[in-house]
């Protein structure tokens, strides 16, 4: 398991991730307003895909609050403690927005001036 600090360090694309973040919030309001109208067809689709939203968004707002030094949930889950909790949430949220180093020249290795 990684641990707080070790994620700080690792080069992740914030950028994405909030971009993300937004995009979630937008689909989740777009997806509530459709659910708060009058049903005239079954929507078990649109609340399945809105708790998906939530429970994906949430992943990734414990991950950013994670990157600050802070905690998203005020305790953890599963008879975990609240540190343990968000560091194994955030490590799984983390792998898509990792940011592979740059190549290093072939010729940069060795070479003396």
């Amino acid at each position: 398991m990684i641990t707080a600090e070790k994620l700080m360090e690792m080069p992740l694309d914030r950028h994405r991730l909030v971009r993300d973040l937004k995009g979630n919030a937008e689909r989740a309001r777009a997806l509530k307003r459709v659910l708060r109208t009058t049903w005239t067809r079954p929507m078990s689709d649109e609340q399945v895909e809105l708790h998906r939203l939530a429970v994906h968004s949430t992943r990734l707002c414990v991950l950013r609050a994670l990157l600050r030094g802070k905690y998203h949930l005020p305790s953890g889950a599963m008879g975990m403690q609240r540190r343990e909790y968000h560091e194994r949430v955030a490590e799984r949220a983390a792998r898509p927005y990792l940011v592979a180093p740059a190549p290093v020249p072939s010729g940069a290795l060795g070479a003396m001036p």
